[in-house]
């Protein structure tokens, strides 16, 4: 096409035979002359091909034209202009923006250079990171750069460490890349931890004791107690997880205490610290981040020379970055000589003084740093600590910028975190700045390296340096803006909080202004200046009220509690019955349940929130409350009540109109009537809230602290046995258990299990029901929730019992119940007084066994006018205790069951109905003039085809056993 001319071929050294070459998703294979990118050959062009290959056999290094032009074109007479068109034309196909992918870089008037990081393997193709489990842990790392310069032996040899000892800190002062250098282990690393990598960016919190906290709401472990560490202990004793701790110094004695703890309690963790200084905790291997490697003055000042130097390396592309073209010439060499020396190899001191070389030049910056660094030090500067020197490089840096954005700076490092465009308009537009100038102001900053980008998705995050951060923030305190813009922040905080707390979202089945778990530390930040710095607390109980969705959401419930209480005490006449109350008291209550129990406290600031919603028209409010009392009461075993607040849920559903609003209301009315006894409006119920759409995705479970979805399919479950159908009571019982474990919510998982379990006891599955009861116990007590706890054992002690282990269930289950009822959880010490009853009958103790669960019936009686779910059992069980006992009444016994039968009938509950008749008809044995055969035939014809429960089969063997006998008689 061109003249007849073939490609060029360029020749493969002996250490590029057999090998590939990889980098970002491309693999190259010199011997086979193929590109692919993620596996598919990706075609560039010959020419393009050989320009590409002799760049990466010096990656980092600089190629100049002429060589380029003499490998690719060695006959031929090239302009240098046809050698960029190709260049660029490679860029491109390569997807090099020279921003966010870069691949190449040109040098200005000599060359070109390949910057990314490039692999090289023998044997066949470097695969690719194919498995998504392993991008997905990569995932939650934060964007890191794209390539580091002169950092590839310290990446090697803490990841050598790591794996070697565990736990390492990687030491330095500021500025020196301790965060990009850790970010990069933890991606090499990533791949040998089969829990994932965890990021946790210590610069957010204030203080040290929200240090373990903060980690447990990351990992997703609900905490209710101060005892935070052996929780997280516990959670994390068989991960295997990288857990990266990043900027230690401030909270330094927090950080060695989680990870001292964690190193010794969990043999499959490794941490990996940044820090200004050694955490000094056991078991920690320290690396000092050494500077970059800087050109030797005085001594061989070539450009090639000097360019081989790491820190030389990253100014030139930096300054290419910020597109600048600089001429590399011997002169212009011993200017960047000369910088690197001034800046002492430190990457963040490059970074920001190569943003100001387009304007001052090489030279103009040589001067410059000198004179500043001999104005702000006496004597040696090598003497002097190198943070001092970075401090002396952002004063320079600061003051080169323009006013405006000085200003935006300052106001910007009120952040402890990523913040988004809107944040920063919020805190840093005032008189003197409007949005636009925010914006243009942002973005300047990111070119000039002073501000990053924290996210790459089409939501951009932005957050500066630590380094820089405190800087500015001290320029901030300083001036007469800080009290303002913090202020604004908190504002700015309360404003978003609101809205979703307050939203008609908060029950459908999307939020889109839903906070991220990071923006936790702004909440902390700004609540800590309002009650403690401002000296006004007051204002900030607005903040306080509209945060107390996301520390529930976050299952931070003691937190919670602490902050409600501490703003419910500085209620006066502005704020009482107000918006502000309303969220507090309910939260108050929410956070008192869950942490404390059923206690009146709790009772009361739910009430006072609910009746605060409704003065203040608050529908969507209302209902989350309602659901929340729905709950309270029907672990009172108040069901009358619990059906009225399911009743009045109703009302608001309809003035709400939404699906989900619905599926709430009719989720409640089915709960009250299961628990009440009425199975039959309980299935019609559950099934109406089941069906309603947008159900399948989680519920926002923000105020409310638990799902509403997974506690309908448990009890529609148990409402499905009840009535005649186990089977699928059964499976949809586990698709619920599932469901919360992905979900992994701490309260909700827990309601699922413990209303589960039972039901695999009732089928006489009780090998599921023991494996669930240990799941429930371990993960109730990780996220120290003690009800669940004491549930749990009390399980564990009716396996017991029914396994032939009474006394050993005896103990358990006593322990349960003592909890149970301090917590004034009657529902759940309901279910184990007839486990208790028939342990003590197996044991002899007949005389206790029948006070026992004559108590325990009388109680339920009292409990309304209401005959709970439970009511039936706990009679069949007190006809079993009586008619153990010596010289008891056999008219009190059948009494007892046909007292059962009839109540199971009367609330459609075929499976305890069955279970009565059949305890009366072993009973009946012994006793003339009484047969229950045709009944126990007519319930089991009532059964859906394939059902196998424990009771079933024992109802067929005594059909069977009658039907022989009878063909035996004679006729």
């Amino acid at each position: 096409m061109f003249g007849g001319l073939a490609p060029s071929r360029v020749d493969l050294d002996e250490s590029q035979i057999g090998a590939t070459l990889s980098f970002g998703p491309f693999t190259l294979s010199p011997s086979e002359r193929r590109l692919e990118k993620n596996g598919v050959f990706h075609d560039i062009g010959s020419r393009a091909f050989e320009i590409l290959l002799i760049l990466l056999e010096r990656p980092g290094e600089l190629v100049t034209k002429q060589d380029l032009l003499s490998r690719v074109w060695p006959d031929i007479f090239i302009e240098e202009s046809s050698l960029r068109v190709h260049v660029a034309n490679l860029r491109k196909s390569l997807g090099d923006d020279g921003r966010d992918v870069r691949y190449i870089t040109n040098v200005p008037g000599r060359g070109y250079c390949f910057v990314a990081t490039v692999r090289k393997a023998f044997g066949g193709a470097v695969e690719h990171p194919e498995p998504k489990a392993q991008e997905h842990r990569a995932n939650d790392l934060p964007l890191g750069l794209n390539r580091m310069i002169g950092r590839d032996d310290d990446v090697v040899s803490i990841a050598r460490s790591l794996i070697e000892r565990r736990f390492v800190t990687i030491v330095g002062p500021g500025g020196m890349g301790k965060t990009s250098v850790g970010l990069a282990v933890a991606r090499a690393a990533a791949g040998g931890f089969k829990d994932g990598v965890v990021f946790f960016d210590l610069s957010q919190i204030s203080e040290g004791r929200l240090v373990a906290s903060t980690l447990s709401s990351m990992l997703g472990v609900s905490v209710h107690s101060s005892e935070v560490l052996p929780i997280l202990q516990s959670h994390l004793a068989n991960r295997a997880c990288l857990i990266v701790l990043d900027c230690c110094e401030h909270v330094v004695g927090a950080a060695a205490q989680l990870a001292e703890e964690l190193i010794v309690a969990c043999p499959r963790v490794n941490i990996l610290a940044t820090s200004r200084e050694a955490l000094r905790a056991e078991g920690e291997y320290v690396y000092t981040l050494e500077p970059l490697r800087v050109p030797v003055l005085d001594h061989d000042s070539s450009s090639d020379n000097i360019l081989r130097f790491p820190a030389a390396q990253l100014l030139v592309e930096r300054i290419t970055t910020h597109g600048t073209a600089v001429e590399i010439c011997e002169e212009t060499a011993k200017q960047i000589a000369e910088i690197c020396n001034r800046l002492d190899g430190i990457p963040l001191a490059i970074e920001l003084a190569s943003s100001g070389i387009g304007n001052l030049g090489l030279g103009g910056m040589v001067e410059v740093l000198d004179n500043r660094l001999h104005m702000g030090f006496q004597g040696r500067r090598t003497a002097l600590p190198r943070h001092q020197t970075l401090q002396a490089l952002l004063d320079w840096s600061y003051n080169l910028l323009p006013p405006t954005e000085q200003l935006v700076l300052q106001r910007l490092a009120i952040f402890v975190g990523p913040f988004s465009l809107d944040a920063a308009q919020a805190v840093a537009t005032c008189a003197d700045l409007d949005d636009g100038m925010v914006i243009d102001a942002v973005f300047n900053l990111v070119s000039k390296s002073l501000i990053s980008n924290a996210t790459a998705d089409a939501s951009p995050r932005f957050r500066l340096l630590d380094t820089t951060r405190a800087y500015a923030l001290n320029k901030l305190i300083q001036s007469e803006a800080h009290h303002q813009t913090a202020r604004a922040h908190r504002d700015y905080l309360t404003r978003r909080l609101r809205t979703i707390n307050l939203s008609p979202h908060a029950v459908r089945d999307h939020n889109p202004t839903r906070f991220q778990g990071e923006d936790l530390g702004e909440v902390r930040s700004a609540l800590d200046w309002s009650f403690d710095r401002e000296g006004n607390p007051k204002s900030g109980l607005a903040l306080s009220a509209a945060a107390t969705g996301l520390f529930i959401e976050l299952s931070l419930l003691s937190e919670c509690g602490d902050w409600t209480t501490r703003s419910l005490d500085l209620i006066d006449e502005s704020t009482i019955g107000t918006e502000v109350e309303m969220q507090l008291q309910a939260a108050s209550g929410i956070s008192c349940m869950f942490v404390r129990g059923n206690t009146q406290q709790a009772q009361d600031a739910l009430i006072r929130g609910l009746s605060l919603a409704s003065a203040l028209n608050q529908p969507h409010y209302q209902l989350q409350l309602l659901g929340v009392l729905n709950i309270f009461y029907c672990r009172l075993c108040n069901y009358s009540a619990a059906l009225e607040i399911a009743k009045r849920s109703s009302e608001i559903a309809d003035r709400l109109n939404t699906p989900l609003a619905r599926a709430i209301s009719a989720g409640m009315i089915g709960t009250a009537h299961h628990l009440g006894g009425d199975q039959s409006s309980s299935q019609a119920s559950f099934d109406a809230a089941l069906l309603e759409p947008s159900t399948k995705s989680r519920l926002n479970t923000l105020r409310v602290g638990y799902d509403h979805r997974l506690r309908d399919m448990i009890f529609l479950a148990r409402t499905l046995w009840l009535r005649g159908s186990p089977r699928r009571g059964c499976d949809l019982a586990l698709e619920a258990i599932a469901e919360a474990a992905e979900m992994d919510h701490s309260v909700s998982n827990c309601i699922t299990l413990v209303y589960a379990i039972p039901m695999f006891i009732w089928h006489g599955d009780t090998a599921t029901a023991a494996s669930l009861t240990e799941q429930l116990i371990a993960y109730a007590d990780k996220h120290s929730l003690r009800p669940y706890v004491a549930a749990g054992l009390g399980l564990k002690g009716q396996l017991a019992v029914i396994d032939g282990r009474p006394r050993e269930g005896l103990n358990l289950l006593r322990r349960a119940i003592v909890t149970l009822e301090m917590e004034r959880y009657h529902i759940l010490a309901s279910v184990f007084f007839g486990a208790l009853s028939s342990a003590l009958t197996a044991i002899g103790g007949t005389a206790e066994a029948a006070e026992m669960i004559g108590r325990a019936v009388a109680r339920d009686a009292s409990s309304g006018d209401v005959v709970s779910i439970y009511t039936a059992e706990l009679l069949r069980v007190k006809g079993d205790v009586l008619a153990a006992c010596e010289g008891h009444d056999p008219q009190e016994v059948i009494a007892c069951y046909r007292r059962a039968i009839s109540i199971a009938k009367e609330q459609t509950a075929l499976g305890w109905e069955l279970r009565a008749v059949l305890s009366l008809h072993a009973y009946c044995s012994d006793v003339d003039g009484l047969d229950t055969l045709d009944h126990i035939r007519v319930l089991c014809d009532r059964y859906e085809e394939d059902s196998d429960t424990v009771d079933l089969a024992l109802a067929r063997a005594h059909l069977a056993k009658a039907l022989d006998l009878s063909e035996r008689l004679p006729a």
